[in-house]
């Protein structure tokens, strides 16, 4: 069984919508810009994921960006060159 793509009609004369769609693309590149401004992966902080994804959503919050959910916060992470491991601890970012 193949899957299919899954796509929306959008009427872009609706304003509401087209606006509600361009938020969520904008978030998708949020977590590259939340990367340039706080750089917030390095040795000297707790970068356990939960931690690493709350500074993120603080982040959003101050500047009034809409989060990814942490699926893709994940995703976007590993695109950008950054390691997820598995520790006792729980998982971990790294450079």
């Amino acid at each position: 069984m193949s899957k299919t793509a899954k796509w929306r009609v959008v009427d872009i004369n609706n304003r509401a919508v087209l606006l509600d769609l361009l938020k969520k693309l904008d978030s998708a590149t949020n977590v590259e810009k939340w990367l340039k401004e706080k750089h917030s992966i390095r040795g000297d902080t707790d970068n356990r994921a939960s931690k690493v994804y709350e500074r993120y959503e603080q982040w959003c919050h101050d500047t009034s960006e809409q989060p990814v959910g942490k699926k893709r916060f994940s995703r976007q992470l590993l695109l950008a060159g950054i390691k997820k491991k598995r520790r006792s601890s729980g998982y971990e970012y790294h450079h």
